[in-house]
């Protein structure tokens, strides 16, 4: 199963954005009470969920879909080349452990990940893709894996 190292409340938020989920979905999803997911979500890299809590999360990363990321930059692209066509994007749904399991290299993975957030933030810059909105916590995110050496599949700027 996927885990995450270390939670903290930025990862959690990260999960429930990527999951697209309202904070009380996403708290009614793991079974914990609003406020523990408000607490998180106000603290951020200062809070650390229990860690039995931890393992919820775990799990509730494990079952998440893996392609919502390339959903969203397939998206942006093809608003761009059709303004005026209503485009819906849609894939298998598939585990992200079993997606990892695919991939079979979970750096690797993170390198995918952190080089397709890349994209939806450079894109637009250069004509290829609408802007879209990424919340400062998952820019933040985003910037921690990049200091961590997830950098294999970034675009050169």
């Amino acid at each position: 199963m996927a885990t995450v190292h270390h939670w903290t409340g930025l990862e959690a938020k990260a999960l429930r954005l990527a999951l697209r989920l309202s904070v009380r979905a996403f708290a009614q999803q793991l079974g914990l009470a609003v406020a523990t997911v408000s607490k998180w979500e106000s603290k951020l890299a200062d809070t650390e969920p229990r860690p039995d809590t931890q393992a919820i999360l775990d799990t509730a990363l494990g079952r998440a879909d893996a392609s919502v990321h390339l959903e969203r930059r397939s998206f942006a692209t093809a608003r761009k080349l059709w303004p005026d066509v209503e485009i819906l994007c849609a894939s298998e749904p598939l585990e992200f452990d079993d997606y990892l399991k695919s991939i079979g290299d979970e750096k690797l993975v993170l390198d995918m990940l952190v080089g397709d957030l890349q994209r939806v933030i450079e894109y637009p810059k250069l004509g290829f893709a609408i802007e879209q909105e990424v919340p400062e916590d998952v820019h933040a995110a985003y910037e921690s894996l990049i200091r961590d050496g997830f950098t294999s599949r970034l675009i050169s700027s």
